[in-house]
């Protein structure tokens, strides 16, 4: 499920689905910041210069991306916003759902509609 909040002049998502991983995006003034937390990458973009969004100035803009981030974490902690934690206890051996490699093989070969 994706997640819009808006707040002001900032503008947050966070984004945590089966096959992808937390990511939150904060637009103040001109600028956008996207951060994926699986990897700590930052993706900063001055949206009057670039509305593409093609040149990353995260490394040219470090007083702006600071700020950015500050906004991010301030607002996590009034919300009291917690983000996804590896599961330290998972034991995919025991994963029932991964047990059903027969299933998802022949799944994947029968079709799913027969056109008569």
């Amino acid at each position: 499920m994706k997640q819009l909040i808006l707040l002001r002049c900032f503008t947050f998502r966070i984004q945590h689905q089966k096959g992808t991983h937390p990511v939150v995006a904060v637009i103040k003034d001109n600028y956008k910041l996207i951060k994926y937390y699986e990897d700590n990458s930052e993706y900063l973009f001055d949206m009057d210069k670039d509305p593409q969004e093609l040149n990353n100035i995260a490394n040219l803009n470090q007083k702006i991306l600071e700020e950015l981030n500050r906004d991010i974490d301030s607002y996590f902690e009034t919300h009291d916003i917690q983000l996804p934690t590896l599961n330290t206890d998972y034991d995919a051996g025991k994963d029932p759902g991964r047990n059903n490699s027969k299933i998802k093989e022949r799944l994947m070969k029968e079709p799913y509609f027969i056109v008569k």
